[in-house]
């Protein structure tokens, strides 16, 4: 994800660092909302979008997993997830 959006706007690069680093780290409220940002933005390129997507559908999957295990909040960054899918 950094690599596609190394020579967007300043806010879109901070944010999808953002967003990269809290799915690393299990932050996945932090993640989705970096997402929610990044994706509500002017100019994104077809490449870009293709790497939201699937930043969101492995995102997804892990959050899936936590909920699984436990994680309680996995369950509100879940929620926080599929309004972002909606939109």
């Amino acid at each position: 994800m950094q690599r596609v959006f190394e020579n967007a706007a300043p806010e879109v690069h901070q944010n999808a660092g953002i967003a990269g680093e809290a799915m690393r780290k299990g932050d996945y409220e932090r993640a989705v909302l970096a997402l929610q940002v990044i994706r509500s933005g002017t100019n994104i390129t077809l490449e870009q979008g293709l790497a939201i997507h699937y930043s969101v559908v492995a995102m997804e999957g892990k959050i899936i997993n936590a909920m699984e295990a436990g994680d309680e909040k996995a369950r509100g960054a879940y929620e926080l997830l599929k309004e972002l899918k909606r939109k």
